[in-house]
């Protein structure tokens, strides 16, 4: 991995002199991109995740005609204490200040429809079995009876025994698992990344309550519109179309 001060230390051991600004120029007019690093799974089946697409976007084009409510899920872990991100600044260093110590984590449930831009998030202590029960019943007494399918990975809390009993109680909601280490397929990952992006960064929590309080006024601040872009469905057209993931 090397960035434009590498380039130009190497360049110097050649016996040539450039600043870094002329080695970016250049870098530019060649076509580069300095752009962060993503994770890819090495032990990702790519077969498996094309079939999963197509069949979640036949899926989705049938919720859509026949009004069954379609939500894609996930779980991420956030922490009170601050963490850096990019923020505009004029000619001066971007300082936040925060103490050293480290607040207490939060686990949060989401589910959102890229459909309709809905969102539906909950904040809890724990991402036991007991919580996900809870988060469940949260979706299904938002819309209750209606038909509703919900894709979500395979993690052990999602296929416990009580998780497969409480489902058995509510036939009307249908969950489809996707492959394994195949996050980028996930409409709600992206949610997360622009939440840390827009609310998370550069912020600090003094508890765990404090930010879920502020993730709950959040949610209800972004316009569906918006959510319908961030959380699309182009990242599984554009894996069965081209073959590759649309990054974060």
């Amino acid at each position: 991995m090397w960035d434009t001060k590498g380039l130009q230390l190497y360049l110097e051991g050649e016996g040539i002199e450039v600043s870094r600004e002329a080695i970016r120029r250049m870098l530019l007019s060649l076509g580069g991109h300095y752009v962060k690093a993503v994770h890819e799974y090495s032990e990702a089946d790519k077969k498996r995740q094309q079939k999963f697409a197509k069949k979640a976007l036949k899926a989705m084009e049938k919720a859509y005609r026949d009004g069954t409510i379609a939500l894609f899920e996930d779980e991420m872990s956030a922490g009170g204490s601050l963490r850096k991100g990019y923020g505009w600044t004029f000619g001066e260093r971007l300082e936040v200040k925060a103490p050293a110590y480290h607040v207490e984590r939060s686990n949060v449930f989401g589910a959102v429809s890229p459909l309709t831009g809905d969102i539906i998030q909950s904040s809890s202590r724990s991402a036991k079995t007991p919580a996900f029960i809870r988060f469940l019943k949260r979706i299904i007494d938002k819309s209750p009876g209606e038909k509703m399918i919900l894709f979500m990975d395979d993690f052990r809390v999602h296929s416990s025994k009580k998780i497969k009993s409480f489902l058995k109680r509510h036939p009307n909601v249908k969950v489809v698992f996707m492959p394994p280490y195949s996050p980028r397929l996930n409409p709600q990952e992206y949610w997360w990344n622009y939440l840390r992006k827009k609310l998370l960064n550069n912020r600090f929590f003094r508890s765990a309550k404090q930010m879920a309080l502020e993730m709950a006024k959040f949610v209800k601040s972004v316009p569906r519109e918006v959510v319908m872009s961030v959380c699309s469905l182009n990242p599984l057209r554009k894996l069965l179309k081209e073959g590759v993931y649309d990054y974060f």
